[in-house]
């Protein structure tokens, strides 16, 4: 045989070994509420399936999971924390966390997955795990008390033990920031008029995010530290209608979730007053990205399958079959 003919022999080989593995990749986890349990999303779009359930003892009420690794909540009363890493081995590790502020209802991971901030809203308090990584640490109990307003939501950083969180009373919207060393609650924002449905970190931690549902818009505060006022990036006319969930994707493109229509709204800042409206087959009910693959969790897995956006194919929308 020619060399040419070997050449290509070999480039066809590689090409199909690539796609084997493709089909084979983890594109992250998620949590099916049928059975309680984690599992992989595995394949690719159109052709991905449920992968068997993550090791675990207990019935899992709650999951937050990014970079490999899972804060999840137990459905069992009192409610237990722990963290699992290493989801794709025979055995995760499984390390529990003993909170001190009764039972967790939810679960705040960064994107890293080094450090959570964990609410309890029977005692209206927080508290931080830091070293996620390494050797789990718990902070001090942190009365939400200690905010104004009534606890919307929240944000971990990447780069630091911080969130951001969120507030609103009858006159406005507040964002407010804690750090797990100090404890101290302190005032960025107040947002009159505002109702801060969620809020994210953005451009390396440097800047905030905030959804405001009431008022339809995308607000930034650049360098929020310095007290810099709030800037409009999205509004009605990008196509944000009761927009109640955000996630950055890039240092530019921010996806915006809909709960007044069934759609998803991208804004890129790198082209002022441009955005994207993507249509869904039905009405998203939460935003979070798979780790592996970037895909788009719009559903969770439940009486109907998993809904997924895919950014890396124009954003096109598939269901995962329940298997």
């Amino acid at each position: 045989m020619s060399h040419w003919k070997w050449s290509a022999v070999i480039l066809l080989t590689g090409a199909l070994q690539a796609q084997i593995q493709e089909q084979r990749l983890v594109g992250g986890y998620v949590l099916d509420s049928r059975s309680g349990t984690l599992r992989s999303v595995r394949g690719i779009p159109g052709a991905a399936r449920l992968g068997d359930p993550v090791p675990f003892p207990q019935v899992i009420a709650h999951a937050a999971v990014r970079n490999g690794r899972a804060v999840v909540i137990s459905a069992e009363e009192p409610p237990l924390v722990s963290v699992l890493r290493q989801l794709d081995a025979p055995s995760p590790d499984l390390i529990p966390i003993l909170s001190s502020i009764g039972p967790v209802s939810r679960v705040y991971l960064n994107a890293l997955a080094t450090t959570a901030l964990l609410y309890s809203t029977v005692t209206e308090s927080f508290q931080f795990v830091t070293g996620l990584d390494g050797r789990p640490e718990l902070s001090s109990p942190i009365p939400a008390s200690n905010l104004q307003g009534k606890f919307l939501g929240a944000a971990v950083a990447e780069s630091w033990g911080c969130a951001l969180l969120t507030s609103f009373d009858d006159e406005a919207g507040y964002l407010q920031h804690v750090c797990a060393g100090s404890g101290q609650v302190g005032l960025i924002a107040r947002l009159p008029g505002v109702h801060p449905a969620a809020v994210a970190w953005f451009q390396k931690d440097q800047d905030a995010l905030i959804v405001d549902e009431a008022a339809n818009e995308l607000l930034v505060l650049p360098g929020f530290l310095s007290g810099a006022a709030p800037v409009s990036l999205a509004r009605a006319t990008s196509g944000l209608d009761y927009p109640v969930a955000l996630l950055p994707l890039t240092s530019t493109a921010i996806a915006v979730m809909n709960r007044g229509s069934a759609s998803l709204v991208i804004v890129d800042i790198g082209q002022p007053g441009q955005s994207r409206r993507i249509e869904l087959p039905e009405t998203p009910t939460r935003l979070d990205v798979l780790d592996g693959s970037g895909a788009l969790a719009c559903t969770s897995i439940g009486p109907d399958p998993l809904l997924l956006v895919d950014p890396r194919r124009d954003y096109a929308a598939f269901y995962v079959p329940m298997n």
